[in-house]
């Protein structure tokens, strides 16, 4: 498994920050929180392996993305700053997450 450089560790980092900010805002569910962690953890792989996502979630990649696009859906948000950071996050890790279904 080949690592994608825009993910080096510094990056994971910053990403993780972004998703505690979100966390503490109250802009994401604790299970939500979980979701965009572990596609944090993940995204320099390309995502996780099937058989991860259904051990760690019980659910197949494509439903993982989907749980993850919707924990970051920026409509419910009332702060721009808010919809802009999940937005931001979105567009990351849906991008990172290339893994076939």
């Amino acid at each position: 498994m080949s690592t994608d450089h825009h993910y080096n560790r510094e990056r994971i980092r910053v990403l993780l920050r972004q998703c505690d900010y979100l966390d503490r805002a109250k802009a994401v569910s604790p299970h939500g929180k979980w979701v965009i962690g572990f596609a944090i953890k993940w995204a320099p792989f390309g995502g996780a392996s099937a058989s991860e996502l259904l051990e760690t979630f019980g659910v197949t990649p494509t439903r993982f993305r989907q749980l993850l696009h919707e924990s970051l859906d920026p409509r419910g948000a009332a702060d721009h700053r808010i919809r802009a950071l999940m937005s931001e996050l979105s567009d990351a890790l849906m991008g990172a997450w290339t893994r076939p279904a």
